[in-house]
């Protein structure tokens, strides 16, 4: 096996742990963060010109939608590493994009289904909603 089919398939691993790991977060953890992501971009764009308030309800109506991209750019990332591990063994295009859907979509089967065991959102003192 060569070294770039070697490189490739880690890349491809390291890139599953990756939303495996960010997948594991509680939803209150996972929207913190993509909150966190959604402010500093808020800040960027608009710098002084809002009003703390006018930021809130933009940081609000912003999340959803950097959620969104957040989700098509690692899945995309992932497509790209997967189709280029192929490459390395020299599948036939038709064949690469086709491997490359079938893998892309197992794992994100199985990423959804990992996500129905993780708690959702922590209550008070009498445990999690799933």
């Amino acid at each position: 096996m060569r070294k770039t089919s070697i490189l490739f398939i880690i890349l491809t691993i390291v890139w599953m742990i990756v939303i495996f790991c960010f997948s594991n977060q509680q939803s209150d953890e996972s929207k913190n963060t993509s909150s966190d992501v959604t402010k500093k971009i808020v800040n960027i764009i608009y710098k002084n010109t809002l009003s703390e308030q006018e930021k809130e309800t933009k940081i609000e109506e912003l999340n959803p939608v950097i959620r969104k991209l957040a989700h098509y750019t690692i899945y995309t990332i992932g497509g790209i590493i997967i189709c280029m591990t192929l490459t390395t063994f020299e599948v036939q295009t038709k064949n690469k994009i086709l491997v490359t859907q079938a893998i892309g979509s197992m794992y994100a089967i199985t990423d959804e289904i990992h996500q129905y065991f993780v708690p959702r959102e922590k209550l008070s003192n009498k445990g999690y909603i799933y």
